[in-house]
């Protein structure tokens, strides 16, 4: 049963106050709370949040490493397209390496499609080494790559894949929450109602999260999807 540990997430929020000017208290213990998820190996990765640069990421990296060895499994992986900031939990990430399987792709359109070459390309020339801090995804990717890219890092069991696809208006979606006891959120996400059986989809949290998780899901009907 993974249990939160409320000592290490006031480790990374007391750094994180220290280093971020910006912000506020109820954001920073969200990130304190979803990083620690990543340093104590129940997911692959975590999308920052919080406002800040990425050289502040680095430094937070630093000194987190200095105060906790579950932080040297941690980098910070920067993707400039987006100007997006990833904190990724290295041998979880090379456990799914290289082929990912664990992703269903589906089209904007609500179709499901295959896995692309291009987003398993780019997943698979991520070079890290022990000692690195920051790793940054080559620039001016498109968003066929990005996005798909960003749903594979944060162990979202489907990706959307917008290329050559136009969003529907007034799609109904399923989404589904993943949760911790004591209500911390580990992933949540959409899935257009009915393409893929939430029952495959509640196995597959349970795989890669543990049988204990709760699995929630509701049903919303959007005038056009957000990615």
């Amino acid at each position: 049963m993974t249990v939160i540990d409320n000592e290490l997430i006031e480790t990374i929020h007391n750094e994180l106050v220290r280093l971020v000017s910006a912000g506020n208290s109820r954001s920073w213990r969200k990130f304190a709370v979803d990083l620690s998820l990543v340093a104590l190996s129940v997911r692959t990765g975590y999308l920052a949040d919080t406002y800040a640069t990425r050289t502040v990421f680095g430094k937070l990296v630093i000194a987190l490493r200095k105060r906790n060895a579950l932080f040297n499994d941690i980098i910070h992986l920067y993707e400039p397209a987006a100007d997006q900031s990833f904190f990724i939990n290295v041998p979880r990430f090379r456990s799914r390496a290289p082929v990912f399987h664990d992703t269903i792709y589906v089209s904007v359109s609500g179709h499901l499609v295959s896995p692309p070459e291009s987003v398993l390309n780019t997943l698979r020339s991520i070079e890290i080494q022990p000692t690195d801090i920051s790793c940054t995804l080559p620039s001016e990717l498109p968003v066929d790559i990005t996005v798909p890219l960003a749903a594979v890092l944060l162990e979202y069991p489907i990706a959307y894949v917008p290329h050559g696809a136009i969003s529907p208006e007034r799609q109904s979606l399923d989404v589904y929450e993943c949760l911790l006891s004591g209500g911390v959120t580990i992933v949540k996400f959409s899935c257009p109602s009915s393409l893929v059986n939430g029952e495959i989809i509640t196995n597959s949290l349970r795989l890669r999260f543990g049988t204990d998780v709760e699995v929630k899901c509701t049903s919303e009907t959007v005038d056009r999807l957000v990615l």
